[in-house]
């Protein structure tokens, strides 16, 4: 917990408040969108997988 507010002490220190939320927010949303991709292709790949297992089910 102390640790925590250090470190966000420490990282005002070196950029302004404002700037420093509104990276923040990028990061979260990068983040968000990063997740939504990841599982977009991950269900992709695991339709393909489904596929390649048995094929013979689809003629």
């Amino acid at each position: 917990m102390e640790a925590e507010s250090f470190r966000r002490c420490r990282h005002e220190d070196h950029l302004p408040s404002q700037n420093h939320m509104r990276i923040l927010r990028m990061n979260r949303q990068e983040d968000m969108h990063n997740w939504q991709q990841n599982r977009e292709i991950m269900r992709h790949r695991v339709l393909e997988e489904d596929y390649q297992d048995h094929p013979r089910d689809r003629d």
